[in-house]
């Protein structure tokens, strides 16, 4: 064999050796890269058996046929009006929806502008546990006359988790346009609490401009002599503090 054939020959065996290193280096690159795609495999498929335990977990029990419960609300003013036919259209409606009457809240004798109602707290008490899934009135003023404790209110009933139906005014915050209804809703409360701080803080200006003294006025000492010679004895007669007694016992030493 010449020497050419011999440096030929060598050559090709480096260039063997080259690419049978490189075929090496690539088939551990692909067992790494295999075990990696296996691991997250397994991780992805515990990843998703969680989540199908907590799908479970949220759906209705089993016995409620999937259908959601509905809290009803009814309120009257006077011990004299009877709130069933506000009941009445709203067990019709909740039938025409195939929801399940979860209980049933009523108001007997209350003003709608009080914000604490036996009833009513019942009824937030019983969202905030989320025992049930929608909140169905007869109509809006049902619930409050007040529009930013309305607000306020089923801003509470959203961030739980539950929706709000009033069928006098159509609201229905299980769809877009209900919830749409209600964003316009919060934003008529804050103009409405915007224009009271203007008036409040316009009419404290002109009083301050007319030189009256704002806050609560001070009390006077009564014309006569300190009683029983102490300051609890005379602030138990005059019924007032003994900080204030004492006031009125140095201003009248004074």
């Amino acid at each position: 064999m010449s020497p050419l054939d011999h440096q030929e020959l060598r050559a090709a065996l480096d260039e063997l050796a080259n690419a049978t290193e490189a075929v090496a280096r690539v088939s551990a690159h692909v067992r790494r890269e295999t075990g990696r795609i296996a691991d997250d495999a397994v991780a992805l498929e515990w990843a998703g058996t969680r989540a199908v335990s907590a799908l479970t977990r949220l759906q209705p029990p089993s016995g409620s046929g999937g259908a959601m419960r509905a809290a009803l609300y009814a309120r009257v003013s006077t011990f004299d009006q009877e709130p069933e036919n506000q009941l009445q259209e709203v067990r019709r409606y909740i039938g025409a929806r195939g929801w399940r009457a979860f209980r049933e809240y009523t108001d007997h004798g209350i003003s709608g502008s009080k914000d604490r109602r036996p009833a009513l707290d019942a009824l937030l008490k019983d969202a905030k546990r989320r025992r049930f899934d929608v909140l169905v009135c007869w109509r809006l003023d049902r619930l409050g006359r007040n529009l930013r404790h309305l607000v306020t209110m089923l801003e509470e009933l959203q961030h739980v988790g539950v929706a709000f139906v009033s069928l006098g005014e159509g609201i229905d915050c299980t769809t877009p346009a209900g919830k749409l209804q209600l964003h316009i809703l919060a934003a008529l409360a804050e103009f409405e609490r915007e224009r009271i701080r203007e008036r409040v803080m316009a009419g404290l200006q002109r009083a301050r401009a007319e030189g009256k003294q704002l806050g609560r006025p001070r009390g006077h000492p009564p014309a006569c002599e300190v009683p029983g010679g102490t300051v609890r004895a005379a602030a138990k007669v005059w019924g007032v503090s003994k900080s204030t007694a004492a006031r009125w016992i140095a201003t009248v030493q004074e």
